[in-house]
């Protein structure tokens, strides 16, 4: 019988308590007592002397530490046979009484954190709503995850209609999941496209380089050359400079007539003697080189 028994304590796996996190440390050692409670029912231990030893050996080192500071401090613990008292003590030190609407006001303060799953979140408003005293305590989680959560989208798809709390942490694990995914699926997306954008830059700036060196002055009218769909302004045009076809007299590379620089005062004399005649002859040494002029500047682009 006590070879049976060590094998079956031997399977006895409890956690210690811990009692760093203050925030939550009264909801989490209600849990632990009932974890510990419901260990020593399955393990058959009915011995008060027993379960008052096995609480403190599995309470863990901050436990034990704590019991023998309320014993020394005068607290009532009971004897060596007496577990209620000595649960009582420990409860009353890590989860004494609290004012309800505090604790209720402290629950509805909370929000999911960044990096904190609505499982994980359900289980943080759980362990705060232990001291609320709610009369419905997964109606209440459901509503404060609405509520903050941070995921728009399954605030919405839980406002359109009546739905449970495993109906919304079933549809938030797809969420999470799909999101995952996409993340994953985005993530290798990202890794290839700089070589992607520095081919598209490396063709656009090749492409550039053969538009600059493409692009030319033309020898016939002294426009961008190639012309594209036009035609050139001086196809068929004749030089006023030259007198050649095909060129206007801007771009000519011959130089210019003697005989015109050498015509230029005999026209303005012929000019100023017949105003002075009055004779009809001016009006054609006039029109001539201002109808040379004009057409000058009509081939000029």
């Amino acid at each position: 019988m006590t070879l049976l028994l060590f094998i079956k304590m031997d399977n006895l796996h409890i956690p210690h308590f811990d009692t760093t996190d203050t925030s939550t440390l009264a909801p989490r050692w209600t849990t632990w007592v009932e974890d510990f409670e419901f260990a020593m029912t399955g393990f058959n231990i009915t011995a008060n002397k027993r379960k008052r030893a096995l609480l403190l050996h599995y309470g863990g080192p901050n436990v034990k530490s704590t019991f023998r500071g309320l014993a020394n401090a005068g607290i009532d613990v009971g004897d060596e046979n007496d577990y209620k008292k000595a649960l009582d003590a420990l409860t009353a030190e890590f989860a004494p009484q609290r004012n309800k609407i505090v604790e209720s006001i402290k629950f509805r303060r909370q929000k999911q954190l960044p990096e904190e799953s609505i499982a994980q979140y359900c289980t943080r408003l759980r362990d705060l709503a232990a001291t609320c005293d709610f009369h419905d305590t997964n109606r209440e989680i459901l509503t404060q995850i609405i509520l903050s959560c941070t995921s728009n989208t399954l605030r919405k798809w839980a406002l359109e209609k009546e739905i449970q709390l495993k109906d919304l942490l079933d549809k938030a694990r797809a969420l999470e999941l799909s999101r995952q995914h996409a993340r994953e699926i985005e993530g290798n997306s990202n890794n290839s496209q700089p070589q992607e954008r520095d081919y598209v830059n490396k063709v656009s700036s090749t492409d550039r380089q053969q538009f600059q060196r493409s692009k030319k002055t033309c020898f016939a009218c002294g426009g961008d050359f190639p012309h594209g769909e036009t035609p050139c302004p001086a196809t068929g045009r004749k030089c006023y400079n030259c007198g050649g076809l095909g060129h206007l007299a801007k771009v000519c590379r011959s130089k210019k007539k003697e005989k015109q620089q050498q015509e230029t005062p005999a026209a303005v004399n012929l000019v100023t003697s017949d105003l002075q005649d009055g004779g009809a002859a001016s009006n054609a040494a006039i029109a001539e080189p201002h109808d040379e002029s004009d057409s000058e500047e009509g081939y000029v682009f």
